[in-house]
């Protein structure tokens, strides 16, 4: 996740996330936080939008 560029978002990257992100077996953890923010970059926009 990159806060100063909305949108842009990296997986797979060491230590992104945990020890193991940078390794093809820690590479799932990293893509679920990933989404998180985007479920959540989403929620916010929608509610933004209707106000």
């Amino acid at each position: 996740v990159v806060p100063e560029i909305p949108g842009l978002y990296f997986v797979g990257m060491p230590f992104q996330y945990a020890l193991t992100s940078g390794l093809v077996g820690g590479v799932g953890r990293d893509a679920e936080y990933v989404v998180g923010q985007l479920l959540r970059t989403r929620a916010h926009r929608e509610a933004d939008s209707r106000a």
